[in-house]
């Protein structure tokens, strides 16, 4: 999922799966706009909970 905050301008999110960190990182430095330009935080984040209708929210 890639989305931008609705509070901060030139800002946003992306929600990846990968088999590893390496592979998050050889994506990430395949960024046009990395390392000049964008900067990332890699976080892990484990869904406890996913609601049925997330595709529901597309473009809200």
């Amino acid at each position: 999922m890639v989305g931008p905050y609705r509070d901060q301008e030139a800002a946003g999110i992306v929600m990846a799966q990968a088999e590893s960190r390496e592979a998050i990182e050889a994506l990430i430095a395949k960024d046009s706009y990395y390392p000049d330009k964008a900067v990332y935080t890699i976080r892990e984040f484990q869904a406890n909970l996913i609601a049925d209708n997330v595709t529901s929210f597309r473009g809200k």
